[in-house]
């Protein structure tokens, strides 16, 4: 049994720690995965947000609290139009919103994906 998990820890499979024990490590290398995302094109990282949003706004229609709503229409009031106060300030208020309806759909993955999206845009 020592040398199977020798060489499957040689192979990559699993990783001993001394005094904690020896675990199973991940099939999937989540930093080298988010690496190829950063790399992918900026198309493909906006369709990704935008099928993210539409799931947000589908889950914080059916968990979201009364104080979410409020906070919802409050951004999307202060939101306005790129006419008030240019394109910057417009994109930092939309994002505000879209943070928000995140933020009400209760998913902490979805809320961390999104921002990690945002970032790349």
């Amino acid at each position: 049994v020592r040398e199977a998990v020798r060489v499957l820890v040689s192979q990559g499979l699993l990783d001993t720690r001394q005094g904690s024990g020896t675990y199973v490590r991940s099939a999937v290398d989540t930093s080298a995965a988010l690496d190829r995302v950063k790399r992918s094109g900026l198309r493909d990282q906006w369709e990704a947000r935008a099928a993210l949003d539409l799931e947000a706004a589908r889950l914080a229609a059916l968990r979201h609290t009364p104080a979410d709503l409020k906070r919802m229409r409050q951004l999307l009031a202060e939101r306005g139009t790129v006419a008030d106060g240019g394109s910057d300030a417009f994109i930092r208020r939309d994002l505000a919103f879209h943070k928000s309806v995140v933020a009400a759909s209760g998913n902490r993955a979805m809320m961390e994906l999104y921002d990690f999206f945002t970032a790349a845009i």
